[in-house]
């Protein structure tokens, strides 16, 4: 049995590897087989969910029609988005603490059963379920995705693949559009989600064939220890809270007038929760929620709320713009997928550069700066839309307001990659995806009561009678069309608003440059390898045997990407022998990752 005195200054770890050797350690290949198939299985994923995110507000005018459900505009986003926040961060815990493959699994049978329920509801409240059961399998899978990614890759080359997974949103949302408005016009708008129903089933049987990682190593909890990781109570007041804020602001100014004591009640209960939620994150420590010492940091603070406001105004464009081209413009559902391919084109290739350029310089802070810039100008003029504003100007608009949305709105994976460390790296995405999805479910709710309750007081129609198409009955009713218009102006001056405040939050961002992970530890080993030889300590590198590679033999897994792993670490006193206690180490092939005791 090995001792931890063979992995001291001056001992040499060839001892305990059949196969060592002095020999450097060849960086892990990239572009294998099944990394390939892995990532294709991931932009498989990630594809439905944008999909879902983009093909839904094209079809939500007839589905106001049908359901008369004009009013549930911001319940459709709301109930998809809502779950998605308020799980993302218990998917980070698990993602960082258990298998991903598994969590990613379980995460994809959750989305495809929202989706089969969406698609054969009959009434807009069962519509709704459908849509907060996909939402909470979409927080697992968007945050898996971008996690599996990062930790296949070294961290400079992980917004390039990662622009991998925008070119699949990119492509996604362009498709999304004219396919939904299509599928709309032919069939109807069930047949939006029917499409997407194969698509979870393929992605998880690759996974579950190809996707082979080291799980995380970890202690064994007991079940209450299980049930306070995910923090039950926090999760419960932030759902109940947000609720009656929802609830509020559909029924505030339509149902009951904005001092009625039911609308009071709602905003006192949804201040309470608020607040008891915050309390309870500040008891519960690295188990909370939101973990405070993660949130306290300054870039995942200021990341948190530039994310608030941009998928904010996002979420507001995407949903009201169709209304514009449906409901003011009296366009065909598939007209109005066609001339929203500016926005998501725009957004695309904004995002697709973003993230080579900051790949490649380094640098992801300018292009914050650039982003909040565009989407102001773009949402400002987006403020002005008439009923007879010509195609080239509402399309101008959209360039504008998407190409600044793209530039930023995948860069946060990387700046939280830059300045946590890496076993925060899981809990710290998941904190600032948890405030994107709260800022697009919150703010197309508010951006709907103000339209509604515009709409009612300028045309006096009855909202639970009609739906999002049926308000303007022909080109010729001038009148009533610049009510209308009048009355979606205000969900883009929320939008502008939004795109403005952004700025606090970008001023806040620490400037790091985007290094790798081998880089920086190299830097460290270095320093240790001079330390040592000062004191007359030579220090060696060794390559792994066999049994310690990891699935593409390439090399071993936890030297992947860093010179020395954790096993051959020579200046570890305490180092952990794999030999010596398997009992609660996860074996994969023949590669032991070392216990972690928390």
């Amino acid at each position: 049995m090995a001792s931890t005195e063979q992995l001291r200054p001056n001992q040499s770890p060839t001892e305990n590897h059949d196969n060592a050797s002095t020999t450097p350690i060849a960086p892990r290949k990239l572009f294998t087989t099944s990394f390939t198939l892995i990532l294709i299985a991931l932009n498989i994923s990630i594809f439905c969910v944008a999909l879902m995110n983009v093909i839904i507000p094209v079809s939500v005018p007839k589905i106001t029609d049908e359901f008369h459900s004009l009013d549930s505009i911001g319940w459709y986003a709301a109930a998809y988005l809502i779950p998605t926040c308020a799980f993302q961060p218990h998917y980070g815990k698990l993602y960082a603490r258990y298998s991903a493959k598994w969590t990613i699994l379980g995460a994809l049978m959750c989305f495809e059963a929202g989706i089969l329920v969406s698609a054969f509801c009959r009434s807009s409240n069962v519509f709704i379920f459908g849509r907060a059961l996909a939402g909470m399998g979409a927080a697992g899978v968007y945050s898996g995705a971008l996690y599996i990614i990062a930790v296949l890759t070294p961290a400079e080359k992980t917004p390039a693949v990662q622009s991998s997974v925008g070119v699949v949103i990119g492509i996604a949302s362009i498709v999304a559009p004219m396919l939904g408005g299509w599928l709309v016009d032919q069939f109807n708008w069930r047949w939006c989600f029917f499409t997407i129903i194969p698509g979870p089933l393929i992605a998880g049987v690759m996974l579950l064939i190809w996707l082979k990682l080291p799980a995380v190593p970890r202690r064994r909890k007991t079940g209450f220890e299980l049930i306070k990781m995910f923090d039950p109570l926090g999760t419960m007041f932030f759902l109940v809270g947000i609720f009656c804020l929802l609830l509020a602001l559909q029924w505030a100014g339509l149902s009951y007038a904005w001092f009625d004591p039911r609308i009071i009640m709602l905003s006192i209960m949804f201040a309470f929760f608020f607040v008891a939620f915050m309390g309870i994150q500040l008891l519960t420590g690295d188990n909370a929620t939101i973990p405070v010492r993660i949130l306290g940091q300054r870039t995942i603070a200021a990341l948190s709320f530039f994310i608030l406001c941009l998928f904010g105004q996002f979420a507001c464009d995407m949903y009201f713009l169709p209304v514009y081209f449906q409901g003011v413009k009296l366009m065909s559902a598939t007209e109005a997928g066609i001339n929203m391919i500016a926005f998501i084109a725009a957004m695309v290739c904004a995002l697709i550069a973003a993230g080579v350029l900051s790949s490649k310089l380094g640098q992801y802070v300018p292009f914050f700066y650039t982003s909040v810039f565009f989407m102001a100008i773009g949402n400002g003029m987006l403020t002005t839309l008439r009923p007879e504003t010509p195609a080239i100007w509402y399309i101008a608009h959209q360039i504008s307001t998407g190409a600044g949305t793209g530039l930023a709105l995948q860069l946060p994976a990387t700046a939280v990659q830059a300045v946590l460390p890496e076993e925060d790296f899981a809990v710290g995405l998941a904190t600032v995806l948890f405030f994107e999805f709260l800022g697009g479910a919150v703010f197309v709710a508010a951006g709907n009561n103000i339209f509604v309750n515009k709409l009612h007081r300028r045309t006096g129609v009855n909202l639970n009678d009609d739906g999002a198409t049926t308000v303007v009955n022909s080109s010729h009713d001038k009148v009533r069309q610049n009510l209308y218009m009048d009355a979606l102006r205000w969900p883009f001056r929320l939008s502008l608003i939004l795109s403005c405040l952004a700025i606090i939050g970008v001023v806040f961002l620490e400037r790091k440059r985007v290094k790798g992970r081998g880089q920086h530890r190299r830097t460290k080993d270095d320093e240790r390898n001079q330390q040592g030889a000062a004191n007359g300590i030579e220090l060696k590198e060794t390559s792994p045997g066999s049994s310690a590679r990891g699935s593409d033999d390439s090399s071993c897994f936890g030297c992947s990407d860093r010179p020395t792993c954790i096993l051959h670490q020579p200046s570890a006193e305490n180092a952990y022998i794999p030999e010596r206690d398997t009992r609660e180490t996860t074996r994969v092939k023949d590669f032991h990752l070392p216990r972690v005791i928390e």
